[in-house]
């Protein structure tokens, strides 16, 4: 049997928050579903980081969302469909 290998890429993460190491943000004005639907990378499916760390200074304190449910919405069905 041969074996497939699905490749993700690079993650997607909001500029100044957690995920840098792992990936890239959209950069200046540019929305995530823009930069998603311009592409470039030949990907099986996509990465997005959408939580943050929580806090190491204050217990049980999470971190707000990368990225709100527009911005989500826009990622999965395209910037044309919302």
């Amino acid at each position: 049997m041969p074996i497939q290998l699905k490749v993700a890429g690079a993650a997607w993460h909001r500029q100044g928050r957690y995920g840098r190491m792992i990936g890239r943000s959209p950069k200046g004005q540019e929305s995530l579903g823009h930069c998603i639907q311009k592409g470039g990378q030949a990907v099986d499916h996509l990465k997005i980081v959408n939580s943050g760390l929580n806090s190491l200074l204050k217990f049980g304190k999470e971190t707000k969302p990368q990225f709100d449910i527009r911005e989500l919405t826009e990622a999965v069905f395209g910037i044309d469909q919302v």
